[in-house]
């Protein structure tokens, strides 16, 4: 065994102590077990919580009306209508009068009305304020600002004879009046003891007053008439036969010249039940003409052919007398005109009432 030297001490380090251990010396040493470290699994990663959901309230689904106006700014709008109308009426009483200034009355010249036809007379305007006036319908004086002026206008034009129908009156300011009118148009002059009267196809009076004896020759004669108007101007007359003569009228008037007519006669009697026989007068002849147009008789000829009929005789002849008339002259047929002198007989129509003898 080596013997340990010691160094020289020195007071001034401190002493160090080396120790050799031989081979032979060191102890055995057990083997020691090997320790198995615990495998560390992996720790999954954290899943972030999900908490459940409320159940959702359901939302009630108004309808629209009430989605629309149950709106702030809705309500703010309808509740300041709401006021303004409930305080109109008291400020009114405040604000100055206007109606009385120039600009906002109304007369005849600041009304303008449909162009009239020929017929109707020029100074229409003025007749309606007059008449209007008259019957109470209009004020003394008109003013834009009155509510009811459309109204009181179309009713002040409607009672006027010469006008069938008020379509529109609408107004503008500096103070005019623009008033859309349809006119009645005359078709026959009606022959009674009193004189002539004018109608028109649904047999309305219209003023007699606004023709001339000139204009009145221009335009279908209806004789055999028995019975008077019932109303004045702008009224029916009342008679069915005056009614079906004024519809034959108008079908004829436009080649009334041409055909050569005079005069259309009236039966006595004639209903839409039971149409008596109409007789066209031209030149001493006598044309048979059967029913009024509307009540057309599936044994006669249409109105079209029996116009036809008559444009070919004239055609073919020149006048209702040729070639040796007068004559009665049926077109009633359907296959051929008939005619037949009366010379002989000349009486054998009374002209007043449309029968034969």
């Amino acid at each position: 065994m080596a013997r340990k030297s010691k160094p020289p001490e020195s007071p001034a380090s401190p002493v160090l102590e080396t120790v050799v251990i031989t081979a032979a010396a060191q102890p055995a040493l057990a083997p020691q077990p090997v320790r198995q470290q615990p495998v560390q699994t992996p720790k999954p990663a954290p899943q972030p919580t999900v908490q459940a959901e409320a159940p959702a309230i359901p939302v009630p689904r108004y309808p629209l009306w009430r989605r629309v106006f149950f709106q702030p700014r809705v309500l703010f709008l309808l509740a300041l209508a709401a006021v303004g109308g409930v305080t109109a009426p008291h400020w009114r009483g405040f604000a100055p009068d206007l109606g009385g200034r120039s600009e906002f009355r109304v007369g005849p010249d600041q009304v303008h009305v449909t162009p009239p036809p020929r017929w109707i007379p020029r100074n229409l305007v003025k007749e309606v304020f007059d008449q209007g006036i008259s019957d109470g319908i209009l004020p003394e004086s008109l003013s834009l600002l009155d509510d009811n002026l459309n109204a009181t206008l179309a009713d002040a034009f409607s009672a006027h004879p010469w006008v069938d129908e008020v379509r529109l009156v609408k107004k503008s300011f500096p103070a005019t009046i623009h008033v859309d009118l349809a006119y009645r148009q005359p078709v026959a002059m009606i022959e009674v003891p009193q004189g002539l009267y004018p109608v028109d196809i649904r047999s309305v009076l219209l003023p007699p007053a606004d023709f001339s004896a000139e204009q009145a020759a221009t335009y279908p004669l209806i004789r055999g008439v028995r019975s008077a108007p019932l109303g004045g101007p702008g009224s029916a007359w009342g008679d069915p036969v005056v009614l079906q003569s004024a519809r034959l009228a108008a079908t004829l008037g436009a080649n009334w010249k041409t055909l050569q007519l005079e005069a259309i006669v009236c039966p006595k009697v004639s209903t839409s039940e039971s149409p008596g026989v109409f007789i066209l007068a031209s030149r001493g002849s006598h044309i048979l003409w059967g029913k009024p147009p509307g009540t057309d008789d599936p044994g006669e000829p249409t109105t079209a052919q029996k116009v036809g009929r008559l444009e070919k005789y004239i055609a073919d002849y020149g006048a209702f007398d040729r070639p040796r008339g007068p004559y009665e002259i049926d077109i009633r047929p359907f296959r051929v005109i008939s005619r037949r002198p009366i010379i002989q007989n000349p009486t054998s129509y009374r002209m007043e009432d449309g029968e034969r003898r």
